[in-house]
């Protein structure tokens, strides 16, 4: 909910937190939970959403040039004026669409033939997002894969070899190229929510939080 488009998104969040005041509900910020401390503190059930993080492919040359698109989103780190996003799924998408509107010049890599045909993307948003690429004019490198994040920009490639590798000049690469949960299992009983599970969306999120708090003992 980061971006201005999901301005619904935004007023779910501050209800839910509004929730969570209304009911007495503690919070703790900034707070490393562990093994031991669930232990320590006497919790007998622990539902971990800890959610997704970008995935930066290390068979990348000097992917560590890259930077996440989610942290673009959300404001944490900033781009140059001329922009290559890698990946063309809802969050690359979405990245492009912001970048472009706010004056970037912005190009999409996307390996497959069309963009967010990897993962289930609902019919309304994906319609949006498609004329919103168009209308702020989103060059579209379908087809190509990225090889390389360097000083000029990146180099790329059709996704079948069939073409040799080409320099894109850019002044950041933006990576979407997936997400992976950002939790690796613990020797504690737990569910696992959202994309702490499988990396997915907000409605899989609410879906699974309901689904474990209604049939909790």
């Amino acid at each position: 909910g980061a971006d201005s488009m999901k301005v619904d998104v935004r007023r779910y969040k501050d209800w839910l937190i509004g929730e969570l005041r209304d009911n007495k509900v503690p919070v703790h910020l900034n707070t490393l939970i562990t093994a031991d401390e669930v232990q320590i503190r006497g919790f007998d059930t622990v539902i971990l959403a800890t959610g997704a993080e970008s995935v930066a492919p290390a068979s990348i040359k000097g992917i560590n040039k890259a930077v996440s698109a989610l942290d673009v989103l959300e404001g944490k780190v900033s781009t140059g004026k001329k922009v290559l996003v890698a990946g063309g799924g809802q969050i690359g998408c979405e990245t492009a669409v912001a970048l472009a509107r706010d004056g970037y010049e912005v190009s999409l890599l996307e390996a497959m033939p069309s963009v967010m045909d990897v993962m289930f993307v609902p019919k309304q948003p994906k319609m949006m997002l498609k004329a919103m690429l168009e209308q702020y004019k989103v060059n579209m490198l379908t087809g190509m894969k990225l090889l390389e994040v360097n000083e000029k920009g990146a180099l790329i490639q059709k996704t079948d070899g069939s073409t040799e590798p080409e320099q894109m000049e850019c002044d950041t690469t933006v990576l979407a190229i997936g997400l992976a949960e950002s939790f690796r299992g613990r020797n504690i009983t737990i569910y696992q929510i959202g994309s702490a599970r499988r990396v997915g969306d907000i409605f899989g999120a609410v879906h699974d939080a309901f689904e474990v708090v209604y049939n909790m003992d």
